[in-house]
């Protein structure tokens, strides 16, 4: 593990561990109302990105290190979009605009959670047989098509036909069962 990467995991540890303790005050601390609301998603938001900086920081590739790098920049914009939405007011009550940001977010947590899947499954085929490398290159091919689908409907309405839906899904089943595999395979298998 690089300097970075050693950088990296101990400023996620502490970030989250500094949200965990906030969110546990604010479940244990006064009357429980809107602050303690968005205190305890300020924390769930912490903690979903630093479970994907986990995913990020994987890879032992160089060619996946750097998409781990290009990760954690997505969901350092996305948990700065997540923040915006839970603590501006202002958001709310302006329709159009508040909209905008929450396609924004939906389509920076797409690109950030599909970067961490295929970090996470990275790792697990540096020295791999050739089988698992076809399971990794099949189900990262399927995380990419149901990314691309998914966003295509929060930009574009009209994709909500029902092929477009129907094939998502198949697309989106066969990217969870790739990746129960991988995982499978290599837990187990050692393969």
């Amino acid at each position: 593990m690089s300097k970075l990467q050693k950088l990296a995991l101990r400023l996620t540890i502490l970030a989250f561990g500094i949200a965990a303790a906030m969110g546990i005050g604010a479940l244990l601390i006064g009357e429980f109302g809107d602050l303690q609301v968005r205190v305890l998603l300020t924390t769930l938001a912490i903690g979903i990105m630093s479970l994907a900086v986990l995913c990020y920081l994987a890879p032992q590739q160089r060619r996946f290190v750097v998409l781990g790098i290009a990760g954690s920049i997505t969901a350092l914009v996305t948990l700065g979009l997540a923040l915006y939405l839970i603590w501006s007011d202002e958001v709310w009550f302006e329709v159009p605009y508040s909209d905008l940001v929450l396609k924004y977010f939906a389509i920076m947590t797409i690109v950030s959670a599909t970067i961490a899947q295929i970090c996470m499954l990275s790792a697990m085929v540096s020295s791999a047989k050739s089988f698992t490398k076809w399971i990794f290159r099949f189900t990262v091919l399927a995380a990419v098509v149901v990314a691309g689908m998914a966003i295509t409907v929060i930009l574009n309405e009209s994709a909500d036909s029902e092929w477009f839906a129907r094939t998502l899904g198949v697309v989106a089943i066969l990217d969870a069962f790739g990746t129960v595999t991988l995982i499978a395979v290599r837990l187990f298998t050692g393969g």
